[in-house]
C-alpha cells in the first residue's frame, strides 16, 4: 500500500499532545512497516537532506518512516514515487536507480516514477531546516520550499579564491576581504614601473619605487 494513500488518514497539523492524532499516526506505521536494515549499504546515497539539519527533529519522529528517502534514508529532497510499490523517494536517487535499469529498492521492475502527492508534500512542508553552511554563520531557519534556493544563494556557502597558488576554501561574504587584503598571492601593479607582484612582493618592491605601502589598499587586485 502506497504511503501516499495512508498519509492522507494523517491530520496535517499533527499535534503529538492529541492521542487520536497519535493513534492515527501508529496505525499507519503498522501498515506500512519499513525496516531500514533491509536497504543495501550501496544504495545509502546522500540524495536527500541530511536529518541532522531538521530542527526540532524530535517532533516530527512519528512521521519519518513517511518523509525519509527509502534510498538515503535523508529526508525527502523533489519526492518521487514508484508506479508500481507506491514507496518514494528523492528523485535524484529513485532515478538514478531506473536509468541505470536497476530494480527499485522494493524489488520492481518495469516501473515508472511519477510526482509524489499533495499530502506528502504537505507533510514536508512542515519542517524547518538550518542552513547547509550554519558553521560558517549563517542562522537562517529556513522553509522546506526555499531550501535549494537558499543553499544555493547563501552568502556564507564556501567559496574558493581564485587565486591557482592559493585556493582556500572560504564562506563568500568574506571572499572579496580575502582577495584584497589578506591572499599572498593576489596580484597588485606597481603604479610606477607597472611591474605586477604579489602582495609581499609588492610591500618590498614599494621601497625600490619609493611607493608608500598604503598604495597597496588603493590597488585593484589581480587574479593569479
Amino acid at each position: 500500500q502506497s504511503t501516499d494513500i495512508l498519509a492522507f488518514r494523517v491530520n496535517f497539523e499533527l499535534d503529538e499532545k492529541n492521542s487520536s492524532n497519535s493513534m492515527i499516526v501508529k496505525d499507519i506505521l503498522n501498515e506500512f512497516p519499513f525496516n531500514e536494515s533491509e536497504i543495501k549499504e550501496d544504495q545509502k546515497e546522500q540524495g536527500g537532506i541530511p536529518l541532522s539539519r531538521v530542527i526540532d527533529l524530535e517532533k516530527h519522529e512519528k512521521l519519518l518512516p513517511v518523509l525519509k528517502c527509502k534510498i538515503c534514508l535523508n529526508i525527502l529532497l523533489n519526492p518521487y514515487d514508484c508506479s508500481k510499490c507506491g514507496n518514494t523517494f528523492c528523485y535524484t536517487c529513485i532515478n538514478k536507480l531506473k536509468e541505470s535499469m536497476k530494480k527499485c529498492p522494493f524489488g520492481c521492475v518495469d516501473y515508472e516514477i511519477m510526482p509524489s502527492s499533495f499530502a506528502i508534500k504537505k507533510f514536508l512542508e512542515q519542517l524547518k531546516f538550518t542552513c547547509l553552511n550554519k558553521n560558517n554563520g549563517c542562522n537562517e531557519i529556513i522553509d522546506y520550499n526555499n531550501l535549494e534556493q537558499h543553499d544555493k544563494n547563501c552568502n556564507y556557502i564556501n567559496a574558493v579564491c581564485p587565486n591557482n597558488q592559493c585556493r582556500i576554501k572560504i564562506p563568500w561574504n568574506l571572499l572579496n576581504n580575502h582577495i584584497q587584503n589578506e591572499c599572498l598571492y593576489t596580484l597588485f601593479e606597481c603604479s610606477k614601473c607597472h611591474l605586477k607582484l604579489n602582495r609581499k612582493e609588492y610591500l618590498s618592491h614599494s621601497k625600490i619605487c619609493g611607493i608608500f605601502n598604503k598604495e597597496l589598499d588603493k590597488q585593484s587586485p589581480i587574479i593569479n
